[in-house]
């Protein structure tokens, strides 16, 4: 009997001591944290009315309108080169000074020549007046002899002598004034020859004929320069053009738009001005596209990147990297009751940044810009949203 009271307490602790467990358990349940499901933002774009360009690129070579080889008239030395390469220069300005010392030691010597042949025709002056005199002389004589032997005042043999005399004198006047007139024409020539030589001097300061650039040095300081080899080169720096081919089976034309890459921050605005008919069996066509000045640092015959428009797409307007391309298809992402579902479109073309689609998504709907990877994860049924700039897009890099 005693026994019985002793279990009945037993029972009734270990009841209580369950129920207190229980309470415990389920407390400890109740605040442990429920599996968090997370939520995506990504940044996105309004879809807009606009329009893109299809570009294709290519690679041109870049030659000047006008394109002077300078070189010396006359055979010199490199004296100085006064300009480098890439210098822009002004018609007129010197491009080089040649050695000068030879052309001056000839003018030199044909002053001392002319000195000399001077000196000869006052000496030739001074016997011409002998000469003249005696010419005169002898000449009278012969004529007053001749009266006289018609006469008979004289014999003939005094005639004959007093011609002979005219004669010898008549020859050495009119030799000596022959040898005059032969030394003055030889002054006159060693006179025009130093004008020919002081002329000479100026062809050994070289002057550019053109404004321009230097575009390239082919000879230095010391070097001979002979007549009709280039010293440098000089390219007009107001017109240039650009020359690249392109499959026939492209629609390029004359006006179409180009854009001519000389750096990463430097493109410049062109058009085709001329398309040549097929020059090669591998049916390229050739195009041609006139620029008004190049970078100082881009040189004639450089090769250029280049892109031509082949078409310009309107339509609705999305970043390319809104594009979700699956097997079935192409998509954008957009909200809808919080979370991301996909809007199947057809892509009608792709510029570097921007695509042109159709389809049921109408202007003005936000849609995701992101990673693909992050675009495939989206799909699944993930809530979040798409965040806007104030002007309802994002800066798309």
């Amino acid at each position: 009997m005693n026994k019985k009271f002793l279990i009945i307490p037993v029972f009734i602790l270990l009841v209580i001591g369950g129920v207190l467990l229980i309470k415990k358990r389920k407390a400890e349940v109740d605040n442990l944290s429920f599996p968090y499901r997370p939520s995506y933002v990504v940044k996105g774009y309004k879809v807009k009315e606009g329009k893109i360009e299809l570009k294709r690129s290519f690679i041109g070579k870049l030659e000047a309108d006008n394109i002077v080889n300078i070189s010396t008239k006359i055979p010199a030395y490199i004296r100085e080169i006064k300009v480098k390469e890439g210098d822009v220069v002004r018609k007129g300005q010197t491009l080089a000074v040649l050695d000068n010392q030879p052309v001056l030691l000839e003018i030199k010597n044909i002053r001392t020549d002319i000195q000399i042949l001077k000196n000869q025709l006052e000496a030739l002056k001074s016997q011409k007046e002998a000469l003249e005199t005696a010419f005169i002389t002898a000449k009278n004589i012969y004529e007053r002899n001749k009266r006289l032997y018609n006469k008979k005042a004289i014999s003939k043999e005094q005639l004959e002598i007093s011609e002979t005399e005219y004669k010898k004198s008549k020859a050495s006047y009119e030799n000596i004034l022959k040898n005059i007139r032969n030394i003055q024409n030889n002054i006159r020539q060693k006179e025009n020859l130093i004008s020919i030589k002081k002329n000479q001097l100026t062809y050994l300061s070289i002057k550019a004929p053109i404004d321009g650039k230097v575009d390239k040095i082919f000879l230095k300081a010391g070097n001979l320069a002979p007549v009709g080899k280039p010293i440098l080169r000089l390219v007009s720096n107001d017109k240039y053009k650009i020359l690249f081919s392109f499959p026939n089976n492209l629609d390029i034309r004359e006006g179409s738009k180009v854009y001519l890459k000389f750096g990463k921050k430097n493109t410049v605005k062109a058009e085709v001005l001329k398309v040549y008919p097929q020059t090669d069996k591998n049916y390229l066509n050739l195009a041609e596209v006139r620029v008004n000045s190049v970078p100082e640092n881009i040189k004639s015959g450089s090769l250029i990147n280049l892109e031509v428009v082949l078409k310009e797409l309107k339509g609705k307007k999305v970043p390319v990297n809104s594009l979700l391309e699956l097997s079935n298809g192409s998509y954008l992402l957009t909200i809808k009751n919080n979370k991301f579902v996909k809007i199947p479109v057809k892509v009608l073309g792709k510029g570097e940044k921007f695509a042109i689609v159709e389809g049921n998504i109408h202007i003005g709907t936000p849609v995701a810009v992101a990673e693909e990877n992050k675009l495939r994860i989206l799909i699944t049924g993930k809530s979040g949203r798409i965040v806007l700039k104030e002007d309802g897009n994002t800066k798309i890099k």
